[in-house]
């Protein structure tokens, strides 16, 4: 991932909307998230801590940027199953990874799922909006 593509996004704590840019915590130990607001204007925004994620450098089919806690819905491969999860970050294996909603274990690497699966994946909400999603119910 270039220097330039490391975004992070995460929920203001005074709209509740989202923001994207740099991230970093201020000497207060806010959690803040940095943008151009305009293109003269930074603009700091003090965001929840739950709610950070980073930018995996993974884009959707339609363009969108994959984030750390987006919730993700697929076909596999055989087309026989769909499968739903979380995208996290595992710093033991320095990378982001789906986990599966139903068990909880890792189906396998972001970066493997996409390249040499096919990705027919969506996203279908993230965990800080709608974790009811991966709670089992219908999407």
């Amino acid at each position: 991932m270039r220097a330039d593509e490391i975004e992070f996004r995460g929920k203001e704590t005074c709209s509740k909307k989202w923001v994207y840019g740099h991230f970093c915590k201020d000497d207060d130990d806010k959690y803040v998230i940095s943008f151009w607001e305009r293109p003269v204007f930074l603009t700091n925004a003090e965001v929840f801590p739950e709610t950070v994620g980073q930018y995996t450098g993974i884009k959707y089919r339609t363009g969108e940027k994959v984030y750390e806690g987006d919730i993700v819905k697929w076909r596999n491969i055989s087309g026989l199953e769909d499968g739903k999860g979380q995208v996290v970050w595992d710093s033991d294996y320095c990378g982001f990874y789906i986990i599966d909603k139903e068990d909880g274990i890792f189906c396998e690497s972001l970066y493997d799922f996409t390249q040499y699966r096919a990705f027919m994946g969506k996203k279908i909400g993230n965990i800080h909006d709608n974790p009811e999603l991966l709670k089992g119910e219908e999407c």
